[in-house]
């Protein structure tokens, strides 16, 4: 029996015909294979425990480079440097010109309905440069891994022309 869409745990994928997925209950990762790319969500059945799950998809406007880029976080707007006890560490893990995934480790991190919709300073160096990049953005989604890790998705907010040629010239291929 199908559990309420609204309680189900969600993966999110990018539209294809060829899409891997992976449960978010117990990890094991499916391909699926459609002659045309979905147009909407859907609910996928998980072979191996038999969990159903949304599968939500990612129809984003700019391009996401997949990353692990080490970074330092903050809700105090007012810290300027990375030492500043207030600040605590995670894992970028993607990064577009308007937002990236964080990972954070669960003992580690605020509740995450402490997180939703909370503004982060956010710190980190691109890779091959020393210089330290500082960001704002507001928290619009968590999602709880099944392993010990907390995934929030970042967006930019209050974004000056310095730092959005920055992060494009980091994203050019």
């Amino acid at each position: 029996m199908l559990g309420d869409a609204s309680t189900m745990k969600t993966v999110t994928v990018r539209p294809t015909t060829m899409m891997k997925i992976s449960c978010p209950e117990c990890g094991q990762e499916h391909d699926r294979i459609e002659k045309e790319s979905p147009h909407e969500n859907f609910i996928f059945k998980c072979e191996k425990c038999g969990s159903d799950f949304m599968v939500r998809l990612d129809l984003r406007s700019f391009y996401r480079k997949k990353v692990s880029i080490p970074c330092s976080y903050t809700t105090a707007l007012d810290v300027s440097s990375i030492m500043d006890p207030r600040v605590a560490t995670g894992w970028i893990t993607d990064i577009s010109r308007t937002g990236c995934s964080i990972e954070l480790s669960k003992s580690k991190a605020s509740a995450p309905d402490e997180l939703k919709n909370n503004i982060l300073l956010i710190f980190f160096s691109f890779s091959g440069q020393k210089e330290i990049f500082s960001i704002q953005g507001e928290v619009s989604t968590i999602f709880e891994t099944p392993s010990t890790k907390i995934k929030v998705g970042v967006q930019f907010i209050n974004v000056s022309d310095h730092q959005k040629q920055r992060l494009s010239l980091f994203l050019m291929p």
